[in-house]
């Protein structure tokens, strides 16, 4: 409607010159260009919030796409131990470090991701062996870098990886197969 208004009042300015008979007079009004300032204002105004609406959308949508792309389970063995990521459609997160001797460590927590890095917020972990089992809370932000490989594989990256049992570390590019 506000559009309408605005290109009404255009029209007219032009028209303006065909109907004049007088020439000293003015072709519009102050109060007509002041009406078409404050009209053209909020027609460029509603366009800008219009166009952030669309933006912010977008923004949602493509982080929606991207944070799907290293959902799954993802294992890495080295020898004896293996390191285990579980990437929930849900955002949440969990690693396990299982050791030789049997004993595991679990990390539990929330994840949001791009395309090439995960940030994974670390609320609990979990120390079990054979006879005992401690749980602790945390927080603290780990960063994951990884790529995606054609193969069912992806290539993981973190200095906040802890290293596995055999001293492994993480710091390394690593590949984990997609667990199916």
């Amino acid at each position: 409607m506000k559009k309408n208004i605005v290109l009404v009042l255009c029209a007219v300015l032009f028209l303006c010159p065909c109907f004049s008979e007088e020439k000293d007079e003015p072709l519009i009004s102050d109060e007509t260009v002041e009406a078409l300032k404050d009209g053209g204002t909020r027609l460029l105004h509603d366009m800008q919030g219009a166009l952030q609406k669309v933006n912010d959308s977008l923004d949602k949508k493509i982080k929606s796409v991207t944070s799907r792309a290293c959902v799954g389970t993802w294992k890495f063995e080295n020898g004896k131990c293996t390191t285990t990521i579980k990437c929930l459609e849900t955002g949440e997160m969990e690693v396990s470090q299982t050791g030789a001797v049997g004993g595991t460590i679990l990390w539990r927590g929330n994840y949001v991701s791009s395309l090439s890095q995960i940030e994974f917020t670390v609320n609990t972990k979990i120390s079990a062996t054979m006879f005992t089992k401690k749980n602790e809370s945390l927080n603290e932000e780990w960063i994951i870098s990884y790529e995606l490989l054609s193969d069912g594989k992806i290539k993981i990256t973190s200095d906040d990886l802890p290293d596995d049992a055999n001293g492994y570390s993480f710091k390394n590019a690593t590949l984990f197969s997609e667990v199916r």
